[in-house]
Parts: structure tokens; C-alpha cells; sequence
């Protein structure tokens, strides 16, 4: 069974706006992790190595944007320790492959047109014992989209969306979805008798909790 026409579609329209940067916030603000999202009051230390470009703010400094309650960041802290994963790889993939597990934060800006987008993000391969660096958007002059500050936006926007989607496996979905309600589950299962009124009302949330 293959995809449906309408799925494609839709992809291919999301495919289009992909380097727009309010489309990687449109994602970020309905996506599985939205709770991660929260209002900058003051910057932590972590994004003391970078400069958020003037052009990003819309002529405005980062101290009144902070104050005027129009900055936001994402924390992926949940990723620290969880080393690159590939040792079973060849058994699911048929190939021996390595996943690699990158840090990344993201400083998101909402604009006058109420478009939240990213203004910086900081990513750090602590696995590796690299520095962490630090990436902002083009200069809006520059409109070849192929240039070198174009592409390296492109890219840390892709390690950062990576991420992201580690974080909703790990955490969101497998830990909170899986691994916190197993025991229900599991006690369900074992105690209730399948005619048990309580038994069939959550039978259909709980039927695939368990075979992860």
C-alpha cells in the first residue's frame, strides 16, 4: 500500500516552503513538542558564544524584544548523555549504520506580522567533544539561495529539526506514551477479564502500548 495522492501533495507543498523560516516555526509551534517552547526572560549561559543578527530582530535590540516578551527558546536538555545509537542498526535496516545524537537549542523571535521564526540556534556534538556553535539567518541582501550563509542556515535548521524528532522518539513519544503507561497496561492485562466493563474502555487506548 502506498502513499495517497493527497499525502503527497501535501508534502510537496510543505517541501516548497521548507527553508522559509516561518515555516520551521509554524512546525516547531504545532508539532509534538511545542511544550518545550518558552519565553525568554533573560539568556542563559549557553548563548553567550553567539550574536543574534540585527536584521532578525526587525531593526530592534535583543534587550527590548526580550522585554517587550517577544523572544522564546527550545531547550533540547533531554538529549544530554544519550550517546550517537547505531549498534542495532543492521537488524532493523539490514545495514550497520551510525545515528548520530546532536544537542541543539533554538531562539525563536515573534515578528510584527505575529510569524514566530528562528533567529539562532546553537548546536553542540557533545558526544564528539566539539565546541559548540552558533547560527543565524542570512543577511537579507544576499538573495542567492545557494550562497554559502543560506546554506549553512539551511543545514543548522536540518540538525536542529534532527533533534527535535530524537527528542519526540525518546521522549514524547516513547518514554511518555510507552514507557509511563506500559504498567497500566500490563496490570490491565493481567487482572481485568476481557468482558470487565473498565477492561473494554481502555483496551483500544492501551493495545499497543506494550509491543514497542
Amino acid at each position: 500500500m502506498g502513499w495517497s495522492k493527497e499525502i503527497v501533495q501535501e508534502a510537496l507543498k510543505v517541501a516548497k516552503i521548507y527553508r522559509q523560516d516561518e515555516e520551521l516555526g509554524r512546525q516547531t509551534l504545532c508539532g509534538p513538542n511545542a511544550m518545550y517552547i518558552k519565553k525568554v526572560t533573560t539568556l542563559d549561559a549557553r548563548w553567550e558564544g553567539g550574536a543574534v543578527p540585527e536584521h532578525a530582530l526587525e531593526g530592534k535590540s535583543l534587550e527590548d524584544v526580550i522585554k517587550e516578551g517577544h523572544l522564546f527558546e527550545v531547550n533540547f536538555d533531554d538529549l544530554i548523555g544519550i550517546p550517537h545509537g547505531g549498534s542495532f542498526s543492521k537488524k532493523l535496516t539490514g545495514s550497520k549504520q551510525t545515528w548520530y545524537v546532536v544537542l541543539a537549542d533554538c531562539l525563536l523571535y515573534l515578528r510584527n506580522d505575529e510569524k514566530l521564526v528562528p533567529v539562532q540556534i546553537r548546536l553542540e556534538n557533545r558526544n564528539d567533544g566539539e565546541a559548540p556553535t552558533w547560527w543565524g539567518p542570512p543577511s537579507p541582501e544576499i538573495s542567492d539561495l545557494s550562497h554559502p550563509e543560506h546554506l549553512a542556515w539551511l543545514y543548522a535548521k536540518m540538525w536542529y529539526r534532527c533533534a527535535e524528532v530524537n527528542v519526540y522518539s525518546l521522549c514524547t513519544h516513547f518514554a511518555r506514551a510507552h514507557a509511563t503507561n506500559e504498567l497500566f497496561a500490563v496490570a490491565c492485562y493481567r487482572n481485568l477479564p476481557n468482558a470487565h466493563p473498565i477492561f473494554r474502555m481502555l483496551q483500544p487506548h492501551i493495545q499497543g502500548i506494550i509491543p514497542v
